[in-house]
């Protein structure tokens, strides 16, 4: 039972690790939160937002597999007018 325990001790710790390399602030209920990416242009909050949900899929344990587009699952239709 205790060694359950660490295991969940150690996750616990590591994805308080990834949560600290995140962007943000406390904010208390009801205050005006900050905009955090009001500067970016739509390519960076893309490149942010990417970051981020990468960040919090490996935050919930799971790994990321990089696959190049050709072996991705699915079929490409080219449809051409005659």
């Amino acid at each position: 039972m205790r060694e359950a325990s660490s295991d969940s001790d150690a996750a616990r710790r590591a994805r308080a690790k990834l949560r600290g390399s995140m962007p943000g602030e406390v904010v208390r209920s009801g205050a005006i939160k900050p905009n955090l990416y009001a500067s970016l242009s739509p390519a960076e909050r893309f490149a942010q937002m990417s970051q981020l949900c990468r960040a919090q899929w490996e935050a919930s344990g799971r790994v990321i597999t990089d696959l190049p587009r050709a072996q991705w699952p699915g079929e490409v239709f080219r449809i051409e007018s005659e």
